[in-house]
């Protein structure tokens, strides 16, 4: 399913950069600027990220409709303007994702006008498979909840589930028919898979 919303995509098109006073809100890879005269603009800045391509895309707060989406190589200069004019007032997320980092920068859009959040950094999980040992890894600073799902051909084998800050936990999976199974960690409203095979 095409989940770009192709009618909002064109009023997100990008403006020329000018010399509009901003006010910048900095952090985790991404800086927003909005503008204290045009208040449904603002400048969204790629900082500090070192990739050969970096994906940024404009989303509905629960991130299922896309708006904007681009593939950027060139990350060293990447500064741009965009309209948010045409999107209703709710809150939105602006998602750039690069390696195995994500960085999601909340805004809201209440009359028109942008106001940026916090920006939330999730750094994709690590998996280790050896010897039917599953180790899981996950950096989750805000201690929300962490699941963990082990899924195979006829549905879940094993489900677990923690809020620790430094999520790690060591699975044994000899017990399991050989087979293909799906690792899935769900956390913040992302999923993360790993595919491992027992033989």
């Amino acid at each position: 399913m095409n989940r770009v919303k192709n009618v909002v995509l064109r009023a997100l098109i990008i403006f020329a950069i000018t010399g509009m006073p901003v006010m910048a809100l900095a952090g985790g890879g991404v800086k927003v600027k909005t503008s204290t005269s045009e208040q449904n603009k603002a400048v969204i800045s790629l900082v500090e990220i070192e990739a050969r391509q970096v994906n940024l895309s404009i989303e509905n707060d629960d991130e299922t409709v896309i708006f904007y989406s681009a593939h950027i190589k060139n990350t060293a200069d990447f500064s741009r303007v965009f309209n948010f004019s045409q999107l209703a007032d709710g809150n939105y997320v602006i998602v750039v994702k690069w390696n195995n980092e994500i960085v999601k920068k909340p805004i809201s859009i209440k009359d028109s006008k942008v106001i940026v959040k916090e920006t939330e950094l999730i750094k994709e999980p690590i998996f280790r498979f050896s010897d039917k040992n599953l180790l899981v890894f996950f950096n989750n600073p805000s201690e929300s909840k962490t699941e963990v799902k082990i899924m195979g051909e006829t549905g879940v084998f094993f489900e677990d589930s923690g809020t620790e800050a430094n999520f790690a936990r060591k699975y044994d999976l000899s017990n399991l028919p050989a087979g293909e199974y799906e690792v899935i960690l769900s956390a913040k409203r992302k999923s993360f898979g790993h595919s491992v095979s027992i033989y």
